[in-house]
């Protein structure tokens, strides 16, 4: 058993591993991304002196993003190395649920990870890099693009 917390994007329930998850803030104002167009890529926010990019992952659901409203949340993240916040409508609770009960539903070509759905139709993100694409893994404080390879190697 392993604990997960509980996001709502739309109509989309999603369950995270507790492990990535650093800290849920309240919706804040953004300031635009420096560099390059990047459509999961709503901005960036400076947390305690670092950078971080925020990312919607609205318009893979379907859903259109109109940007930051006040009732939105930001889920802080790391991935590999790579803390970034994503930008959910609602944060509900953090269940205790088995992660064998959960199969495979889809896997992203375009990065790393995996979503996975149990038979109630709940979906787990087993990875957070299923929530970023790599073209947007822009150090925010230099605009060099990080690769995949740099962030395996961390």
């Amino acid at each position: 058993m392993e604990n997960y917390l509980r996001f709502r994007i739309g109509k989309y329930e999603f369950y995270v591993p507790i492990r990535y998850v650093g800290r849920v803030y309240p919706a804040a104002a953004l300031s635009d991304y420096p560099v390059g167009d990047h459509p999961s890529l709503a901005g960036f926010i400076v947390i305690e002196g670092e950078p971080l990019a925020v990312v919607t992952i609205h318009e893979r659901l379907g859903i259109s993003f109109r940007g930051i409203e006040i009732e939105n949340k930001m889920i802080l993240m790391e991935w590999n190395g790579f803390r970034f916040l994503l930008i959910v409508d609602e944060v509900m609770d953090v269940p205790e649920l088995d992660p064998a009960a959960f199969k495979d539903l889809a896997v992203n070509t375009h990065t790393k990870g995996r979503l996975l759905i149990d038979a109630a139709g709940r979906y787990i993100l087993d990875d957070p890099g299923s929530l970023i694409r790599e073209d947007i893994l822009i150090d925010l404080t230099t605009g060099e693009r990080i690769s995949s390879e740099n962030l395996d190697a961390e």
